[in-house]
This record gives C-alpha cells, structure tokens and sequence, in this order.
C-alpha cells in the first residue's frame, strides 16, 4: 500500500509531534510506504491561542531554521521520503493583500494548498492525505471506507460541531486519485467564493466541496488534536 502526504502553508509545529502521524499509518496501514509532498512559507510565527479542549501547547518548542534541509532531514529520521519547497513569506504578503475575502489569511491558506498539489501530484497511491502541520491525528478510515469518488472528511468542523451538510472541517481530508486534485483548488475560485453570506474558512470549504461533481463527502473521527 502507497500513501501520498501532502501538507502546506506555515510549518507551525511541524517539529514537535508530527511523527505520530506517520506512526499511525504506518499502525493501521501495515507496510505501508508513505511518501511527503510539501509547500510552506519561510515564516516561523504560530499562534498560541487554545481555542477549545481541542487545542493544547507544544511545551518548550522552539521553531528551527525553516528550509529544505532541515524539513526533509526530519522526514528521513522517520524513514519517509519527502519533496517539496519554500517560498518567501514576501509573496504570502502579496497574496494576503489582494485576497477578495475578508479574512486575508484564507487567501495563502488556499493558495498553498492548491501549489502543493499542482506541483507534487502524482497518480499510482491508494490514499492520498492532505492535512495541516499542526495536528495530530489518532485514528484513521480503512481501506474499505473509500469507493472512487469518497472524500473523508472530519466528523466534526468545530469542536463539538458535527458536519451539517454544509461547514466543512479544513484540517483534514483523505480520498484516492481520481477527486484529490479538484478538492484542492478552491483557491482558484477565491474570486466567487468570496460573494458567500459567510466568510470563514469552515463555511466555505463546505460550499466549495458542495460544488464539486461527484464527490461524495464521507464522515470519519479522525479524533485529531490541534498543537499550538
């Protein structure tokens, strides 16, 4: 079995515990070959606000030199190959600045997401995760969950929130081949997401997958935690 990874944005605590992710995988998805596609900004700032009972602090973490070296030395410790790249904060800055939505951020977030994935897709894996670096999963869907067109999302979009047919969990999803790149190229569509009654990011990834033809949108408690 053959496992794509994609992960974007801001490396946050990447360096903390995400081995545990690749750990679970390689638990539940036994001999599993895992693979890492990434693309982040150069920026180290996080944030340390707990939100919820779902947030906790990543306790004396300090943030290493963000670039290719270190992010794929991390990734070879554990034995997985890892691809990808780091852009400058300065063009997050300028995408910030020209997003139609009035949270700014989501434009980067959006951005990145879609980059990782033009850039890094490739066919012949069965699942394919894509995911933030800043979260720890603890269980995930077996093989058996997915037909063709099953997009795993999360059972729940906020803390004790479950999916309502409409806000849509952004942390993470799984999926096979044939919908993954389509269900990251939301920022191409900023410009008539932007024209929604709601503008949070929740709000407008369900929309956006509600958009999407075929994609059967799927439940699973991820049961992940946010570290902060």
């Amino acid at each position: 079995m053959k496992i794509a990874l994609y992960i974007s944005g801001k490396v946050r605590t990447l360096f903390y515990r995400f081995r545990r992710n690749i750990d679970l995988l390689r638990d539940k998805y036994p001999n599993c070959e895992i693979d890492v596609y990434y693309s982040f900004w150069d920026c180290s700032d996080r944030s340390e606000k707990i939100n919820d009972p779902w947030h906790f602090p990543a306790e004396n973490y300090s943030l290493p030199v963000i670039d290719e070296e270190n992010i794929n030395s991390f990734f070879h410790l554990f034995k997985v190959k890892s691809v990808g790249e780091i852009e400058s904060s300065e063009k997050m800055y300028e995408i910030m600045e020209s997003s139609p939505f009035a949270q700014k951020g989501l434009s980067s977030q959006y951005y990145k997401m879609e980059r990782v994935v033009d850039k890094y897709f490739k066919e012949g894996y069965d699942l394919y995760f894509r995911m933030r670096s800043d979260i720890l999963i603890h269980d995930v869907p077996p093989l058996d969950f997915f037909d063709d067109d099953t997009v795993a999302i999360n059972m729940h979009y906020w803390y004790n929130q479950p999916y309502d047919g409409l806000n849509c969990n952004e942390m993470i999803l799984v999926t096979k081949a044939k919908h993954f790149p389509k269900c990251n190229q939301l920022y191409r569509s900023q410009n008539e997401l932007a024209g929604l009654k709601e503008q949070y990011g929740e709000f407008i990834t369900g929309y956006y997958f509600g958009s999407l033809d075929e994609v059967n949108l799927k439940t699973f408690d991820f049961k992940y935690r946010v570290v902060r």
